[in-house]
């Protein structure tokens, strides 16, 4: 059996439109109801200007397989959230959330906006391994990474509570879905 090579790096201008092409093929009305529990999906969809302005400000991160790109993970900042109105309600929620003592909205954090890996390359590691790298990039300049995930993408849930280390923090409802909240404590000194 063939070991899988693949490389973690920063995206480049490049790499927007494939970012793009793999985000539209995993979004939540363009997956089947099966592969939406087997596989995940992804809730929002960004256009290429806003990549471009998170991939500048903070950076995003991709997976490459013999120089195809298979997967990424997005952070977004408070100033890219709000331009996604689906994240109207968990940027409110959250940001009123305590967490030890302290509202959330008091640390430096940063969202996960997405982690999306390419069906083909689903479970051998790649989020992993791509989500260590994203944290040690974040490291040092935020306290916390938060995310929200649907009920209704529990692949997703798993995947994040069980291989990348975030925990729920909260529940709520918006937009007709339950919505869970996870948060993962990066500092340093912890």
């Amino acid at each position: 059996m063939e070991t899988m090579v693949y490389e973690i790096r920063r995206a480049n201008e490049t790499d927007l439109p494939q970012i793009k092409k793999l985000q539209e093929s995993s979004y939540y009305s363009k997956v089947s109801d099966f592969d939406k529990v087997k596989e995940g999906f992804v809730s929002v969809e960004s256009d290429i200007s806003l990549l471009r302005t998170i991939n500048k400000d903070i950076g995003i991160l991709i997976a490459e397989v013999h120089n195809k790109l298979v997967g990424y993970e997005m952070p977004l900042g408070y100033e890219h959230a709000i331009q996604i109105p689906l994240l109207d309600p968990f940027v409110k929620r959250f940001t009123e959330l305590d967490y030890e003592g302290q509202k959330i909205r008091e640390y430096q954090w940063v969202i996960e906006g997405q982690i999306n890996i390419e069906k083909e390359y689903k479970r051998k590691g790649i989020a992993e391994v791509l989500h260590k790298n994203f944290v040690n990039i974040l490291q040092g300049k935020y306290d916390l990474i938060i995310t929200e995930i649907s009920d209704q993408n529990p692949r997703s849930l798993n995947v994040h509570t069980k291989k990348l280390g975030l925990s729920v923090v909260d529940e709520y409802q918006a937009e007709g879905r339950n919505w869970y909240v996870l948060l993962q404590d990066i500092r340093t000194d912890k």
